[in-house]
Protein backbone atom coordinates (compact mmCIF):
# COMPACT_ATOMS: atom_id res chain seq x y z
CA UNK A 1 0.00 0.00 0.00
CA UNK A 2 1.37 3.41 -1.21
CA UNK A 3 1.35 6.49 1.06
CA UNK A 4 -0.09 9.39 -0.80
CA UNK A 5 -0.86 12.60 1.21
CA UNK A 6 -4.85 11.97 0.83
CA UNK A 7 -4.74 8.84 2.39
CA UNK A 8 -2.24 10.44 5.07
CA UNK A 9 -4.87 13.11 5.77
CA UNK A 10 -7.83 10.37 5.83
CA UNK A 11 -5.85 8.39 7.86
CA UNK A 12 -5.11 11.51 10.38
CA UNK A 13 -8.85 12.77 10.29
CA UNK A 14 -10.09 9.15 11.46
CA UNK A 15 -7.47 9.26 14.36
CA UNK A 16 -6.98 13.05 15.28
CA UNK A 17 -10.58 12.85 16.94
CA UNK A 18 -9.69 9.92 19.04
CA UNK A 19 -7.15 11.92 20.44
CA UNK A 20 -10.06 14.66 21.55
CA UNK A 21 -12.78 11.68 22.85
CA UNK A 22 -12.47 11.54 27.00
CA UNK A 23 -11.90 8.56 28.95
CA UNK A 24 -12.47 8.65 32.62
CA UNK A 25 -10.09 6.58 34.96
CA UNK A 26 -11.89 5.04 38.00
CA UNK A 27 -10.41 3.62 41.25
CA UNK A 28 -13.30 1.53 43.33
CA UNK A 29 -13.03 -0.51 46.32
CA UNK A 30 -13.15 -4.10 44.97
CA UNK A 31 -15.72 -5.02 47.85
CA UNK A 32 -18.14 -2.06 48.16
CA UNK A 33 -17.80 -0.69 45.10
CA UNK A 34 -17.46 2.94 46.16
CA UNK A 35 -15.56 5.35 44.00
CA UNK A 36 -12.35 6.68 45.67
CA UNK A 37 -10.94 8.36 42.70
CA UNK A 38 -11.40 8.73 39.39
CA UNK A 39 -9.20 10.76 36.83
CA UNK A 40 -10.60 12.10 33.77
CA UNK A 41 -8.54 11.69 30.50
CA UNK A 42 -8.05 12.25 26.69
CA UNK A 43 -5.45 10.38 24.19
CA UNK A 44 -3.45 13.81 24.02
CA UNK A 45 -3.24 14.34 27.61
CA UNK A 46 -1.64 10.27 27.81
CA UNK A 47 -0.08 10.93 25.59
CA UNK A 48 1.96 13.92 27.33
CA UNK A 49 2.11 11.92 30.60
CA UNK A 50 3.60 8.87 29.30
CA UNK A 51 5.98 10.93 27.51
CA UNK A 52 7.09 13.05 30.36
CA UNK A 53 7.17 10.18 32.10
CA UNK A 54 9.39 8.18 30.05
CA UNK A 55 11.91 11.37 29.67
CA UNK A 56 11.13 11.85 33.47
CA UNK A 57 12.19 8.11 34.30
CA UNK A 58 15.84 8.61 31.46
CA UNK A 59 16.49 11.92 33.76
CA UNK A 60 16.46 10.10 36.84
CA UNK A 61 18.53 7.43 35.45
CA UNK A 62 21.03 8.97 34.49
CA UNK A 63 21.72 10.57 37.72
CA UNK A 64 21.85 7.82 39.38
CA UNK A 65 24.23 6.36 37.17
CA UNK A 66 26.41 9.86 36.81
CA UNK A 67 26.51 10.66 40.50
CA UNK A 68 25.81 7.14 42.68
CA UNK A 69 28.10 4.22 42.90
CA UNK A 70 25.96 2.57 40.70
CA UNK A 71 28.14 3.99 38.02
CA UNK A 72 30.95 1.51 39.47
CA UNK A 73 28.98 -1.90 37.74
CA UNK A 74 28.79 -0.23 33.74
CA UNK A 75 31.24 -2.56 32.21
CA UNK A 76 34.56 -0.87 31.30
CA UNK A 77 34.32 2.17 34.19
CA UNK A 78 36.79 2.16 37.09
CA UNK A 79 37.34 4.26 39.73
CA UNK A 80 39.58 5.10 42.04
CA UNK A 81 39.02 2.50 44.72
CA UNK A 82 38.95 -0.31 42.02
CA UNK A 83 42.79 1.03 40.76
CA UNK A 84 44.25 1.33 43.93
CA UNK A 85 42.71 -2.34 44.77
CA UNK A 86 43.99 -3.88 41.74
CA UNK A 87 48.03 -2.20 42.88
CA UNK A 88 47.26 -3.52 46.16
CA UNK A 89 46.38 -6.68 44.57
CA UNK A 90 49.43 -6.73 41.89
CA UNK A 91 52.05 -5.62 44.79
CA UNK A 92 50.70 -8.65 47.17
CA UNK A 93 51.13 -10.67 43.77
CA UNK A 94 54.45 -10.14 43.22
CA UNK A 95 55.53 -10.30 46.95
CA UNK A 96 53.66 -13.90 46.97
CA UNK A 97 55.69 -15.12 43.70
CA UNK A 98 58.87 -13.85 45.70
CA UNK A 99 57.88 -15.98 48.94
CA UNK A 100 57.03 -19.26 46.96
CA UNK A 101 60.47 -18.50 44.72
CA UNK A 102 62.58 -18.23 48.02
CA UNK A 103 60.47 -21.22 49.42
CA UNK A 104 61.53 -23.07 46.18
CA UNK A 105 65.69 -21.89 46.68
CA UNK A 106 65.24 -23.37 50.57
CA UNK A 107 63.79 -26.25 49.25
CA UNK A 108 66.37 -26.51 46.71
CA UNK A 109 68.95 -26.38 49.11
CA UNK A 110 67.71 -28.71 51.07
CA UNK A 111 67.84 -31.52 48.46
CA UNK A 112 71.70 -30.66 48.10
CA UNK A 113 72.69 -30.66 51.62
CA UNK A 114 70.59 -34.51 51.66
CA UNK A 115 72.59 -35.71 49.06
CA UNK A 116 75.82 -34.21 49.96
CA UNK A 117 76.51 -31.79 47.50
CA UNK A 118 77.67 -28.01 48.20
CA UNK A 119 75.01 -24.91 48.22
CA UNK A 120 75.87 -22.52 45.66
CA UNK A 121 76.82 -18.97 46.60
CA UNK A 122 76.11 -15.50 45.82
CA UNK A 123 78.65 -15.43 43.49
CA UNK A 124 77.15 -18.31 41.28
CA UNK A 125 74.00 -15.92 40.59
CA UNK A 126 76.19 -13.41 39.27
CA UNK A 127 76.45 -12.98 35.46
CA UNK A 128 80.24 -14.41 34.40
CA UNK A 129 81.97 -11.30 32.07
CA UNK A 130 81.82 -12.05 28.34
CA UNK A 131 85.29 -12.46 27.89
CA UNK A 132 84.05 -13.28 23.60
CA UNK A 133 85.19 -9.54 22.95
CA UNK A 134 88.59 -7.48 23.81
CA UNK A 135 86.96 -3.99 24.08
CA UNK A 136 90.31 -2.81 25.01
CA UNK A 137 91.34 -2.94 20.97
CA UNK A 138 88.33 -1.51 19.84
CA UNK A 139 89.62 1.17 17.58
CA UNK A 140 86.94 4.75 17.56
CA UNK A 141 87.31 6.24 13.95
CA UNK A 142 85.43 9.68 13.35
CA UNK A 143 83.91 10.14 10.23
CA UNK A 144 83.66 13.02 7.96
CA UNK A 145 79.61 13.44 8.04
CA UNK A 146 79.69 12.85 12.46
CA UNK A 147 82.50 15.62 12.46
CA UNK A 148 80.23 17.83 9.85
CA UNK A 149 76.84 17.18 12.38
CA UNK A 150 79.51 18.16 15.47
CA UNK A 151 80.02 21.50 13.51
CA UNK A 152 76.87 22.23 12.93
CA UNK A 153 75.54 21.15 16.34
CA UNK A 154 78.13 23.92 18.07
CA UNK A 155 77.11 26.45 15.25
CA UNK A 156 73.54 26.69 16.85
CA UNK A 157 74.45 26.30 20.24
CA UNK A 158 76.51 29.53 19.84
CA UNK A 159 73.66 31.48 17.76
CA UNK A 160 70.99 29.88 20.23
CA UNK A 161 72.81 31.30 23.38
CA UNK A 162 71.15 35.12 24.05
CA UNK A 163 72.38 37.98 26.12
CA UNK A 164 70.41 38.28 29.13
CA UNK A 165 72.42 40.47 30.83
CA UNK A 166 70.33 43.74 30.03
CA UNK A 167 67.29 43.67 32.86
CA UNK A 168 64.95 46.31 32.05
CA UNK A 169 61.85 44.33 32.39
CA UNK A 170 60.49 45.59 29.16
CA UNK A 171 57.27 43.33 28.57
CA UNK A 172 56.98 41.97 24.49
CA UNK A 173 54.79 39.74 24.61
CA UNK A 174 51.87 38.93 27.71
CA UNK A 175 50.95 35.60 28.17
CA UNK A 176 49.70 36.09 31.64
CA UNK A 177 52.77 34.22 33.32
CA UNK A 178 53.27 34.31 37.11
CA UNK A 179 56.91 34.97 38.62
CA UNK A 180 58.12 31.67 39.18
CA UNK A 181 60.00 32.50 42.35
CA UNK A 182 59.41 35.88 44.18
CA UNK A 183 63.70 37.46 43.80
CA UNK A 184 65.17 39.60 41.91
CA UNK A 185 66.84 38.70 38.45
CA UNK A 186 70.62 38.47 38.34
CA UNK A 187 73.04 39.60 35.97
CA UNK A 188 74.78 36.03 33.80
CA UNK A 189 76.75 35.65 31.01
CA UNK A 190 76.37 36.07 27.15
CA UNK A 191 76.38 32.48 27.21
CA UNK A 192 73.92 31.79 29.77
CA UNK A 193 70.68 30.33 28.40
CA UNK A 194 67.76 31.57 30.98
CA UNK A 195 68.26 33.80 34.06
CA UNK A 196 69.03 33.19 37.57
CA UNK A 197 66.70 34.70 40.46
CA UNK A 198 67.37 35.04 43.54
CA UNK A 199 65.55 33.00 46.49
CA UNK A 200 65.54 31.84 49.54
CA UNK A 201 66.57 28.33 50.94
CA UNK A 202 63.30 26.19 50.43
CA UNK A 203 61.30 28.82 48.83
CA UNK A 204 58.57 28.28 47.06
CA UNK A 205 59.01 27.77 43.02
CA UNK A 206 55.88 27.87 41.07
CA UNK A 207 54.42 26.97 37.88
CA UNK A 208 54.01 30.05 35.81
CA UNK A 209 51.25 28.44 33.60
CA UNK A 210 48.71 25.51 33.54
CA UNK A 211 50.88 22.50 31.84
CA UNK A 212 52.04 19.28 31.83
CA UNK A 213 55.35 17.74 33.58
CA UNK A 214 57.42 16.80 30.76
CA UNK A 215 60.48 15.87 32.64
CA UNK A 216 62.04 15.56 36.42
CA UNK A 217 65.48 13.99 37.40
CA UNK A 218 68.25 14.70 39.21
CA UNK A 219 71.64 16.13 38.12
CA UNK A 220 74.70 14.79 38.82
CA UNK A 221 75.65 17.73 41.52
CA UNK A 222 72.03 16.05 42.88
CA UNK A 223 70.29 19.50 42.33
CA UNK A 224 67.01 18.76 40.79
CA UNK A 225 65.17 19.69 37.58
CA UNK A 226 61.76 19.74 36.38
CA UNK A 227 60.72 20.70 32.95
CA UNK A 228 56.87 21.79 32.24
CA UNK A 229 54.97 21.80 28.87
CA UNK A 230 52.47 24.45 28.16
CA UNK A 231 50.29 25.32 25.80
CA UNK A 232 51.28 27.71 22.75
CA UNK A 233 54.22 25.72 22.07
CA UNK A 234 55.90 26.79 25.69
CA UNK A 235 58.25 24.66 27.53
CA UNK A 236 59.47 26.32 31.10
CA UNK A 237 62.32 24.72 33.07
CA UNK A 238 63.21 25.18 36.88
CA UNK A 239 66.66 24.17 37.84
CA UNK A 240 69.06 24.54 40.74
CA UNK A 241 65.84 23.28 42.82
CA UNK A 242 66.62 21.66 46.43
CA UNK A 243 63.22 19.17 46.60
CA UNK A 244 60.68 18.39 43.80
CA UNK A 245 56.90 18.39 44.48
CA UNK A 246 55.43 16.81 41.58
CA UNK A 247 56.30 13.44 39.52
CA UNK A 248 55.99 13.38 35.31
CA UNK A 249 53.21 13.36 33.63
CA UNK A 250 51.00 14.77 36.41
CA UNK A 251 49.11 18.11 34.99
CA UNK A 252 49.85 21.47 37.12
CA UNK A 253 48.06 24.64 37.46
CA UNK A 254 49.40 28.11 37.26
CA UNK A 255 50.72 29.28 40.15
CA UNK A 256 50.94 26.11 41.87
CA UNK A 257 53.77 24.57 43.88
CA UNK A 258 56.04 22.75 42.08
CA UNK A 259 59.20 22.76 44.22
CA UNK A 260 61.73 24.15 46.55
CA UNK A 261 64.65 26.33 45.59
CA UNK A 262 66.99 27.88 47.44
CA UNK A 263 70.26 25.72 46.13
CA UNK A 264 73.86 27.68 45.32
CA UNK A 265 76.37 26.83 42.72
CA UNK A 266 79.31 27.77 40.24
CA UNK A 267 77.88 30.90 38.86
CA UNK A 268 75.73 32.41 41.96
CA UNK A 269 77.25 32.16 45.57
CA UNK A 270 73.91 32.89 46.75
CA UNK A 271 70.71 30.27 46.87
CA UNK A 272 69.35 31.31 43.46
CA UNK A 273 66.54 29.65 40.77
CA UNK A 274 68.15 28.93 37.25
CA UNK A 275 64.96 29.57 35.42
CA UNK A 276 64.67 28.91 31.39
CA UNK A 277 61.64 29.90 28.84
CA UNK A 278 61.63 28.17 25.42
CA UNK A 279 59.13 28.44 22.21
CA UNK A 280 58.98 26.39 19.83
CA UNK A 281 62.15 24.58 20.51
CA UNK A 282 64.07 27.76 20.72
CA UNK A 283 65.35 29.83 23.94
CA UNK A 284 63.98 32.86 24.83
CA UNK A 285 64.27 35.28 27.03
CA UNK A 286 62.09 35.52 30.19
CA UNK A 287 62.28 38.89 30.93
CA UNK A 288 60.37 40.06 27.48
CA UNK A 289 57.73 37.77 28.68
CA UNK A 290 57.44 38.27 32.75
CA UNK A 291 57.60 41.13 34.72
CA UNK A 292 59.48 40.68 38.13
Amino acid sequence: MRFTPKRIRRKWKKIYPQFKHKHKLIVMDAETYVEKFSLTLTGRNLFTITGLSIIGLIILTTILIAFTPLREYIPGYSSTEQELLTYQNKVKLDSLENYIRAQEIMIDNIRLVISGEDIPGVDDFLRSEDTSLNYENIELKTSKQDSLFRLIVEKETKESTIDYTGIDNKIVYDYGFVIPVVGKPMKTSKEHIGIDIEAKQNQEVRAIDDGVVLMCYNTTENKKIILIQHSRSFVSAYKNLEGLLKLRGEEVRKGEVIGLAGGSGSCQASPYLHFELWYDSQSVNPLDYIKF
